[in-house]
Parts: structure tokens; sequence; C-alpha cells
């Protein structure tokens, strides 16, 4: 996340959007984007149409849009954002069973970026994957 977005209302409804997808609340993950979607009203360009389109993905739960808006943030110079997005990705393709190439993107930009390991782990940390996996071998 960058620092200079921080008390930006959208910003913080985009976080916790992602962390209701971590949490696998459907209910609750439509309440940030829902304030998303007001907090975000009326700004227009290309980083903030690819931000709308990685939470509206969040909260229909599409990685293929997740990892289009990805692209666009990298593309713009928004690298850790993008790596942000392709992160959420390659969550909703492992939990969805749709093959993608998302988790390998977040991979290679975090280490073209410089980021991790952290005391986490290796960035962009894979526990959310291993745990619905976990579950499903539990279930």
């Amino acid at each position: 996340s960058n620092p200079d977005l921080l008390g930006v209302p959208s910003h913080h409804a985009r976080v916790l959007a992602r962390m209701a997808l971590r949490l696998e609340d459907a209910d609750v993950l439509q309440q940030p984007v829902t304030l998303y979607r007001q907090s975000a009203s009326g700004r227009s360009g290309p980083v903030f149409a690819a931000r709308s389109r990685w939470v509206e993905a969040l909260g229909a739960g599409d990685p293929g849009e997740a990892e289009a808006a990805a692209s666009i943030l990298d593309q713009a110079g928004y690298r850790a954002e993008a790596l942000d997005a392709l992160a959420d990705s390659a969550l909703l393709a492992a939990r969805s069973g749709v093959p993608s190439r998302a988790l390998e993107r977040a991979q290679a930009l975090a280490a073209d970026i410089g980021i991790g390991p952290t005391l986490a782990g290796q960035l962009p940390e894979t526990r959310w994957l291993e745990h619905t996996g976990e579950r499903e071998a539990i279930s």
C-alpha cells in the first residue's frame, strides 16, 4: 500500500475488501466494495479505473478481472498495487479452481521490485492459498 494514500477512504475500503476476501466472507466483502464505489465515485483516469476494476473483481470473485487490473496498474508504474492485485487474483483463482499464472506473475513481480522475504515469509504470501487447500482436505 502507498503511504500517501493513508486516510483516503477508497484506499481503506480496498484494504478492507482484501481482508474480507481472505476471510472468505462474501457478505462482509460486499460492504467495503460498496464503500469503495461510493468513495471513488467521480474519480477518473486509468489508474482509478484499474483500482475500481480490481475491487469489483474481489466482490465478484473474478480472478481474470483482478489480473487484468494488475496488468494496468503495473504498466502505469503502480507496481506494489499490481502485486497486491496479482496476489488477490491468485487467491481467487485457487479458490475457484481456475488455472492462472497470477501467483507466478506475483512472485516474479515481487522479486523484480525487491519485496520479500519478511517475517511473514516470502511475498506475496501464499498461506491463504495453502489454507484453502487444507480446509478442502479436511472437508
